[in-house]
């Protein structure tokens, strides 16, 4: 009996016949009637004996694929059937010998797990084997399999090349409408909402379309039939695991083997993360405050309270306390106060007569800081006249910093809440999406989320009840999606006022992320192929145009440097309005 070639030297080939007999979930019988197992999820079926027994050409031996077609050359038209190969240990051939070593994509049973799991799992028990052999090996683990061509004196160059050239079949899930993202239509021609999903869903009779439908089509143009998707829906048991939000069910229907990967604007999360890969982001999606639209309130009561706002509570106490001081020196300083220093008290004046004195200066050095200007006392005593000197100075720099910021609040049209840091700082409750709960929440630690159970739908249903004063909303999601008319409804605007910003991706089966991420890297830089550009040329074959204007810049409505102050914008004016209604209820009255 001839001796096969077991490999080279520090790089021997190994025996996985035991491990692939243990693969339960994936047996199948081969064309000799043979137990084995599935190397992919569409086949071949190979014996368990398959890359183990030395260098064999274990393809041209066991896989269907290398069969000869009529003509006399290979079904596949590859060469790499001819090549031998084994498994080998890759922490031996990597320690021992020059040997090339490459992880083995076969086997779908390393796919139905996430790559977190994978990881650990492998980890395990590589520290394992690491402490039985005292010696480093960081690729042992139960389905890690490594194979090799060089060292049974071929080439992996057929392989690859084989592999390059093999078409990225994707089974894709969309997981809910959302125009004109992705959808459906009805008979008459109508686009489909998320909240009018039907048997129609379920029917791969009726075609999805959309911009993400456009922009992967656009994708499969350029990829020469190397790429091909195939458009499908989401399980129910996905949805029932993940009752809050479609879009997770889809990625746990991708970690179930159900399908490869999912349309959509799906946000990379660390949850999501854990269950799937993603591919490179499609684009980062801000997501910024959302607000009831402001209004101008011309009540007497807002219009007056224009006045103080240049300055803070606390700016306001310093300046009564400040007033308050000046006053009491002054006294001090007084003929009342040298009377005091000097034992004196004349039976005229009481103790309730220095307090009279006392608010008498309170209130002059009140009308002083309001004139912005002080008593010039040529009788006045040396340390009086140095406080009103001080007291002179202080109303120099607190009233010219006054009105240099009062005509901007006088001419502010409107009074809002639209930055984040207000929201946090009044301790307002913010309504949010439940996907991005974890990144929401180290972001702002302080901030009052609140977190429904069915996504915008839910969001919008708090905000209605009251449950919210504001939200979080995802801008290019809604600016684009079914929810603009809701918004529009409530009177809601999307502000400036930046939370988080999140990139946009397609989960995918971590074997195919690289494929697909590929051809969008080609698509942009090449082809100018991207999902903006998608959208761009949808509106413009559609003419969709906005339903209303969700935007609201908070730059808008910041008076400028160079506003005027017209009559609207003057107490004066608002004092006259509420005189003259008064006089006119007064009026009335007495006529009637």
């Amino acid at each position: 009996m001839m001796n096969l070639p077991t490999g080279k030297e520090g790089c021997q080939c190994t025996d996985k016949s035991s491990l692939l007999a243990s693969l339960h979930r994936w047996p199948c019988l081969t064309s000799d009637g043979e137990n084995g197992v599935l190397i992919s999820t569409e086949g071949p079926c190979v014996p368990h004996s398959y890359g183990s027994g030395g260098c064999l050409r274990h393809d041209l031996i066991h896989n269907p694929e290398c069969e000869m077609a009529d003509s006399g050359h290979w079904a596949n038209n590859s060469d790499y059937c001819l090549r031998p190969w084994c498994y080998v240990d890759a922490a031996t051939c990597r320690q021992s010998s020059f040997e090339r070593v490459y992880r083995s994509d076969y086997f779908p049973h390393q796919d139905l797990v996430s790559p977190r799991h994978y990881a650990l799992r492998t980890l395990f028990y590589a520290m394992l084997h690491a402490s039985l052999q005292n010696t480093p090996n960081y690729f042992v683990g139960f389905g890690v399999q490594f194979y090799s061509y060089s060292t049974c004196g071929s080439s992996a160059d057929d392989w690859k090349q084989y592999l390059q050239e093999q078409t990225i079949s994707l089974s894709t899930i969309v997981p809910t409408y959302s125009a004109p993202l992705m959808y459906k239509r009805s008979p008459s021609g109508d686009i489909l909402t998320s909240d009018t999903v039907g048997a129609e869903y379920y029917n791969s009779s009726v075609p999805f379309e959309g911009v993400f439908v456009n922009y992967l089509d656009n994708l499969m143009s350029i990829a020469d039939a190397d790429l091909n998707i195939n458009y499908t829906f989401g399980s129910k048991a996905g949805r029932r695991v993940y009752s809050s939000t479609k879009y997770t069910a889809a990625i746990q229907d991708i970690q179930d083997g159900l399908a490869d990967m999912a349309i959509g604007s799906f946000w990379v999360t660390g949850q999501r993360l854990r269950i799937t890969s993603f591919t490179i982001p499609l684009y980062y999606d801000k997501t910024v405050l959302v607000i009831p639209k402001p209004g101008d309130n011309s009540s007497l009561n807002a219009q007056t309270s224009k006045v103080l706002e240049p300055f803070t509570m606390a700016m306001w106490v310093l300046i009564i306390l400040l007033i308050t001081f000046t006053a009491v020196l002054s006294v001090w300083f007084s003929m009342y106060g040298r009377d005091l220093r000097q034992g004196k008290r004349p039976e005229r004046l009481k103790k309730s007569g220095y307090v009279r004195v006392a608010l008498d200066e309170f209130l002059q050095k009140g009308m002083f800081f309001c004139s912005a200007g002080v008593n010039q006392d040529t009788g006045a005593n040396l340390p009086q006249k140095l406080l009103m000197f001080g007291f002179g100075f202080f109303i120099l720099i607190v009233v010219s910093a006054y009105v240099a910021n009062l005509a901007a609040f006088l001419t502010r049209p409107v009074d809002f809440v639209g930055t984040i840091e207000k929201v946090n700082h009044r301790g307002m409750k913010v309504c949010a999406h439940p996907a991005l709960k974890t990144e929401l929440q180290v972001a702002w630690p302080t901030v009052n989320f609140v977190f429904s159970e069915a996504s915008y739908s839910g969001m919008l249903e708090g905000f209605d009840k009251g449950k919210c004063d504001v939200l979080a909303v995802g801008e290019s999601d809604i600016l684009s999606g079914d929810y603009t008319v809701e918004f529009c409804k409530r009177g809601l605007v999307l502000t400036d006022s930046l939370i988080i910003e999140t990139a946009v991706a397609f989960p995918i089966r971590h074997g195919l992320a690289s494929g697909l991420s590929y051809w969008m890297q080609v698509g942009e830089k090449n082809h100018g192929i991207t999902v903006e550009a998608a959208q761009e040329e949808y509106d413009k074959k559609y003419s969709r145009q906005p339903f209303c204007k969700l935007e609201f810049s908070l730059e808008e409505h910041e008076a400028s440097d160079y506003d005027r102050i017209e009559p609207q914008n003057s107490e004066f004016e608002k004092w006259k309005r509420e005189s003259y209604t008064w006089k006119s209820f007064r009026i009335r009255k007495t006529i009637f």
